[in-house]
């Protein structure tokens, strides 16, 4: 759980779609939470929710989008010629 404060810049009366937690790395800014879908509305509190962890399967590997964070995809593979059984999807 992160508490946050948000601060909106400039006239006008607009809301942002999307929101994006940044830290600096290396003189770079790299994306460590994302929050997206904010339209309509007015909210005032933004909720990181993280997906429940995903094993790889054996002999494989799961891919996370978003770093895991709501709303993710993973995508799960096989490595060489092993075939996977069962979803190759799963969403969060």
């Amino acid at each position: 759980v992160m508490c946050l404060h948000l601060f909106q810049w400039g006239d006008g009366d607009y809301a942002a779609k999307a929101v994006v937690l940044q830290r600096e790395n290396d003189e770079a800014w790299v994306d460590v939470l994302r929050a997206e879908g904010l339209e309509g509305g007015r909210w005032e509190e933004l909720h990181f929710v993280q997906c429940a962890t995903l094993e790889a399967p054996n002999y494989g590997t799961v891919r996370l989008t978003n770093n895991g964070l709501y709303p993710s995809e993973a995508t799960f593979t096989c490595k060489g010629i092993r075939p996977l059984t069962g979803s190759s999807f799963s969403t969060c």
